[in-house]
């Protein structure tokens, strides 16, 4: 699920396994005008035993949404 701004900032129709802040000021400083370098950046410290984790708590329990 896609969020579109800061005010409307919870999901309400999924489970979140891996959240990604593409603002500029998450990734300005370092890469610029290049966000598609730091989604390629991103990938490689994303915590994936974490979004595993995510994964098998949101398949194994009932839904609440």
């Amino acid at each position: 699920e896609q969020i579109y701004d800061h005010q409307g900032n919870a999901g309400t129709t999924t489970v979140p396994l891996l959240v990604i802040d593409s603002w500029e000021h998450a990734f300005y400083l370092q890469y610029k005008n290049v966000k598609a370098d730091w989604v390629k950046a991103f990938w490689n410290i994303a915590n994936w035993q974490n979004v595993a984790a995510r994964f098998e708590a949101a398949r194994t329990t009932p839904s609440v949404l």
